[in-house]
């Protein structure tokens, strides 16, 4: 039964490591790359995951850092400087979601479209939610897998030289 506990204790602390080394992974490095979400729904469910999972996660290593052979005081501070942790990770990801958490690529209500290659760029502006908008862009949208888009940003003069039409998105 010791046993089967200490895997237990084993795989959660794996599991919560791996947790927060994808969440730091995606919301930093990951944010770089040119691969956006399909749909905006599941968009906002994978950051409500990763927002709402570092906290619990970071809690969920207290099954491992907490160990019957160790004092009753280290055991107090590690209890302690869990719950300031994950408390710190609470409030830095409310900042965040505050701050930018809420911005977002809107796709305008029309689209431009090559004739002779069928190349489609869609016109898209930066959705701030209360805060405003926050500019244009215009891109190409390629699929990538099944839930991504790879997004490439080109110039605007791009679609206003002859040869394009515009025409109505389909968002």
């Amino acid at each position: 039964m010791k046993k089967r506990v200490n895997i237990f204790r084993k795989v959660v602390l794996v599991a919560c490591i791996l947790f927060l080394a994808g969440a730091f992974f995606t919301i930093t490095i990951a944010q770089e790359l040119p691969y956006e979400f399909k749909s905006q729904g599941l968009s906002n469910n994978f950051y409500d995951t990763i927002f709402g999972g570092i906290p619990i996660s970071i809690l969920c290593t207290l099954f491992y850092t907490v160990r019957a052979h160790s004092s009753y005081l280290m055991n107090i501070m590690v209890v302690l400087c869990t719950l300031l942790a994950t408390y710190l990770s609470f409030v830095i990801i409310m900042g965040v979601m505050f701050s930018v958490g809420f911005a977002v690529w809107d796709e305008a209500p029309y689209r431009y479209r090559q004739i002779q290659t069928n190349t489609i760029v869609h016109k898209q502006r930066m959705e701030l939610g209360v805060f405003g908008s926050g500019g244009y862009r215009y891109v190409i949208q390629e699929p990538y897998l099944h839930f991504w888009n790879k997004v490439t940003e080109v110039d605007s003069s791009y679609v206003m030289t002859p040869g394009w039409i515009k025409e109505p998105s389909s968002r």
